[in-house]
């Protein structure tokens, strides 16, 4: 075999590997309660409440607890759908909301013994796929 069919082949290989779709990954975003971030021209999310019920650092707890995340999406000035995300170590970090992938990679602070953590302290980090 030449090196032009050798050249021809990668081409043709690396063309067909290549896909037309409409995937967007967005890179890992950090929330905070009441932020909006735009999904697509017409749709935005939002972190509306975090009930935290994890087990804080520093006590010794029957169970591990969880947090519930509460998203909203709204579509223009019209709020589409509600719904609520449980986070906690037992539970899976992923779930489709609306056609959209979330990854939540994690929630911050991580309760502790004795502090009380204000709603608009924590963080969420996760990633966005469309």
């Amino acid at each position: 075999m030449n090196f032009k069919n050798i050249l021809i082949i990668a081409a043709a290989l690396f063309l067909f590997s290549c896909s037309d779709n409409d995937t967007d990954v967005f890179s890992e975003l950090k929330f905070k309660i009441g932020e909006s971030y735009k999904v697509d021209d017409k749709k935005n999310l939002e972190i509306t409440k975090i009930n935290e019920s994890r087990c804080p650092i520093g006590v010794t707890c029957i169970r591990q607890g969880e947090a519930f995340i509460i998203f909203k999406l709204t579509e223009g000035n019209t709020s589409k759908l509600d719904s609520t995300f449980v986070v906690g170590k037992t539970e899976k970090k992923d779930t489709i909301f609306s056609n959209l992938f979330l990854n939540i990679t994690s929630l911050d602070p991580h309760p502790e013994k004795d502090k009380t953590i204000k709603q608009s302290d924590y963080t969420l980090t996760m990633k966005v796929t469309k």
